[in-house]
């Protein structure tokens, strides 16, 4: 009996981090345009990531969980800067002191800087039914409430027929994540589902590079067995030659994957710069121990 081929993990990290760095006014237009329409968008975000690590190093780093979380600075329309955290969960179990730990970030951030902050959290798990938005505390006449804006992902799948024809890159994340949720991994529902969101992209109107960095997103997100995958091409190169369409070239494909293979390296360089542990970045890098060592050895050179 053939042995039963298995998905590539998906990427949330990196495929929502890149997304959120070079399209955060997208962000705030799909998820909370109420409170994207009081930013000056012609004021250049500025990304706190060092920032924040050095605020809460070793928090939502433990027990399997994939987390993204961005500290930016806007301009606010009505006043001066403002701190946006905004926190992307992505877990296969749900997290009890997940409240707590969201609120414990609210307080070192709010220490830190004193400005006004708002914390944004979308919840991309798969679990209806988890729906953190306060953290509460009340002891010896002390009385705590802490709430905090959040999006549930499994919200939106009624609305993946919009976001198929969208131009928002972050409607192409939320349909490939619902996807990933939805349809299980070796099922046909999901290897075609991942055919209609890529083969739909090229309807939008899109710019060359847009559709290749759009599909790069769902691509990490939606991972399909070596079978699957292989179908896939085959029917997207069909697909390109019914409508003389060249859609991405072998060079353009190893390019992406040169990219997140760079993209991996350098997060695991700042995380051994930072003192985690080696479970700690291959889990979040999934580097071989072999790319690893290496790297420790290359910060050592640097570093004599």
């Amino acid at each position: 009996m053939a042995k039963k081929q298995k998905a590539p993990k998906a990427e949330y990290d990196s495929a929502w981090k890149r997304a959120l760095l070079k399209y955060l006014p997208d962000f705030f237009e799909l998820f909370f345009p109420e409170i994207g329409k009081h930013v000056d968008w012609s004021r250049k975000p500025k990304f706190l990531d060092r920032e924040l690590q050095r605020i809460a190093p070793a928090m939502g780093q433990g027990g399997g969980k994939r987390a993204v979380d961005l500290l930016v600075e806007l301009q606010w329309l009505e006043g001066g800067p403002m701190l946006v955290l905004v926190h992307i969960e992505v877990q296969s179990q749900k997290e009890m002191g997940f409240p707590k730990r969201v609120f414990f970030y609210y307080a070192r951030i709010t220490e830190t800087y004193d400005k006004p902050l708002c914390t944004l959290v979308i919840l991309a798990d798969k679990h209806p039914n988890w729906r953190p938005k306060s953290y509460a505390s009340n002891f010896a006449g002390h009385h705590l409430l802490f709430e905090f804006p959040t999006l549930k992902l499994l919200d939106l799948k009624d609305r993946l027929p919009e976001f198929r024809r969208s131009t928002n890159p972050f409607a192409h994340l939320v349909a490939a994540t619902l996807y990933n949720h939805l349809h299980k991994p070796g099922t046909k529902a999901r290897e075609d589902g991942k055919y209609s969101l890529v083969t739909a992209l090229h309807e939008l109107g899109l710019k060359r590079k847009e559709i290749v960095e759009f599909y790069s997103f769902i691509d990490q997100i939606l991972r399909l067995s070596a079978n699957q995958e292989k179908n896939f091409k085959l029917k997207l190169q069909k697909f390109e030659k019914e409508r003389k369409m060249r859609y991405i070239t072998s060079i353009e494909r190893l390019g992406l994957e040169k990219g997140r293979e760079v993209e991996r390296l350098e997060v695991a360089r700042r995380m051994l710069a930072r003192g985690f542990t080696k479970e700690q970045i291959q889990q979040a890098t999934e580097l071989s121990e072999k790319e690893l060592t290496d790297l420790e050895k290359e910060l050592e050179v640097k570093e004599g």
